[in-house]
């Protein structure tokens, strides 16, 4: 073979191999930056699901308590009641009328 078919074989050959190199490097780049936003959204779908049943414990909690609130304040409301009673006096004698009462309801 002659000297320049030889370097022509080696500059195609060369530039072969480089085309090469680069189809893998943008493979592999393309895999990593797919790999990547998978992660995050994996990530994301966890922490919002955490956050759910969090929130969720929350309220349970809330309403545990507000309940137990109430309850107890109930509980008040029924011995004031009776005490009244056992007085004789007017159980509603203390309350306040619809007047004062509509001075601290929100204006809608």
């Amino acid at each position: 073979m002659k000297k320049k078919s030889i370097s022509l074989i080696i500059f195609l050959m060369t530039f072969a191999l480089l085309g090469v190199m680069a189809m893998q490097y943008y493979f592999i780049r393309e895999a990593y930056i797919q790999e990547s936003q998978l992660f995050d959204e994996k990530v994301n779908t966890s922490l919002a699901k955490v956050a759910s049943e969090i929130e969720k414990l929350e309220v349970l909690d809330f309403a545990k308590t507000q309940s137990k609130v109430n309850q107890e304040k109930y509980i008040a409301e029924q011995k004031k009641q009776q005490k009244l009673a056992a007085a004789g006096q007017d159980p509603t004698a203390d309350r306040p009328t619809a007047a004062e009462t509509a001075c601290y309801l929100p204006k809608v």
